[in-house]
């Protein structure tokens, strides 16, 4: 089916809140590694925020480290070994999930990563019997009301102007060398387009080459008006090193459970640096290391 505005359903039963399993509904798939997903953590329900799981797949990377928060997680009751009937309802750029015999959705989500798409229909869930589905059925409809979008915080000060290289493999580089001190070959830089809160998601450009783990170069520049001592806020997934004008300044890991079993690597403008700007052009760059979540 080429599905782009309706209505999708489908009973879902888990066997037990403490095993891992994630199943959940693909919408728009428009190839095998592009498509919308919504999915459930029921080991995770009652005790974190994120039960419940918006996570858009580009050139087949699951990106839920990158968007988590509302309109993108929020909290649910999965009961064990009965069975949850799930509606999720989908227009434009927007969709809402209700559970059971809910009025008022569980979950809505403002922001499709796909924006106005169509594709197939999915269900994703694990072969090991912790998850069950029935009753699928779906509906195009083209007459479902959304309440406005709601417009996005934009930060001050952002860095909007960034570039970034083809991937490389991760054995073929060292992350703690300027790349000028590096064999790399040829580098092709392409302009990318930041979401309004800052976020570069780099697997809409590129994708996995390979089995190996891939890292990417970034790079943008800083004009200072004077020389100066300026704080820069980041976020990454999953491992950086940060160079100003050559010389190395930072390095930061946030792979999942890297900092403890239960850490998950959310993205977020959690770490700081103090750069020395001087006057005129200043340039940035970051080697950006994926192993997994986006």
């Amino acid at each position: 089916v080429e599905f782009e505005n309706g209505v999708i359903e489908v009973d879902i039963a888990v066997t037990g809140q403490k095993a891992r399993t994630y199943p959940g509904v693909m919408f728009r798939i428009q190839s095998p590694g592009n498509y919308e997903h919504v999915y459930i953590h029921p080991h995770r329900a009652s005790l974190y925020p994120d039960a419940i799981q918006y996570a858009p797949a580009f050139n087949g990377i699951s990106s839920w480290q990158l968007y988590n928060g509302e309109n993108y997680t929020s909290t649910a009751d999965i009961p064990d070994n009965q069975w949850l009937h799930f509606k999720l309802e989908v227009s434009g750029s927007q969709a809402r999930l209700f559970m059971d015999d809910m009025e008022q959705p569980a979950f809505v989500m403002n922001y499709l990563k796909h924006g106005f798409s169509k594709g197939a229909l999915g269900l994703s869930g694990p072969r090991d019997r912790t998850a069950y589905f029935s009753n699928f059925k779906y509906r195009i409809d083209n007459s479902l009301k959304f309440a406005p979008i709601p417009e996005i915080e934009k930060h001050p000060g952002t860095i909007t102007n960034w570039q970034i290289s083809q991937p490389f493999p991760f054995s073929k580089v060292d992350i703690e060398k300027h790349p000028d001190e590096q064999e790399l070959g040829e580098i092709n830089w392409q302009e990318v387009t930041c979401e309004p809160n800052g976020l570069v998601d780099i697997s809409r450009y590129t994708g996995r080459t390979g089995r190996e783990y891939n890292c990417i170069l970034a790079k943008a520049t800083i004009h200072s008006d004077a020389e100066k001592r300026m704080q820069l806020l980041l976020g990454y997934s999953d491992l950086v090193t940060l160079f100003l004008n050559g010389e190395l300044m930072f390095y930061g890991s946030s792979v999942y459970q890297g900092r403890d079993p239960s850490f998950l690597g959310i993205i977020g403008y959690n770490d700081g640096i103090y750069l020395p700007l001087k006057k005129g052009d200043n340039e940035l760059k970051i080697w950006v290391f994926e192993a997994f979540g986006g």
